[in-house]
């Protein structure tokens, strides 16, 4: 990956890594497993809904398709550990945002 430093000030900022991950499962439960503590889910009760957070609820993320994440590169071992513990295959990707696009971490 490109060292921040390496990089003008102005372009520090914009600095994030692209992460794409193939996760196969043999079974929908394990799959949805996945799903779930990687994003976290809200379950729905008769007295009003409960938030169960998953690794991406405490940690600032774009979503721009299916099987891909976008976060900061401090937060970029974090996810890689995640998906080592899930044995998944994942790929990550230096990449430059625009201003635009920084607004858009949720």
């Amino acid at each position: 990956m490109l060292p921040g430093n390496m990089l003008p000030r102005k372009l520090r900022k914009n600095l994030a890594v692209l992460f794409t991950y193939d996760a196969i499962y043999p079974t929908n439960r394990e799959r949805v497993n996945f799903h779930r503590e990687l994003y976290g889910r809200i379950r729905y009760t008769k007295s009003g809904s409960e938030r169960k957070g998953g690794l991406l609820s405490d940690i600032p993320f774009i979503n721009p398709t299916k099987s891909c994440i976008i976060v900061r590169p401090k937060h970029a071992r974090k996810l890689r550990e995640f998906f080592k513990r899930h044995k998944v295959k994942w790929s990550e990707h230096p990449v430059i945002l625009r201003e635009s696009e920084l607004k858009d971490f949720r």
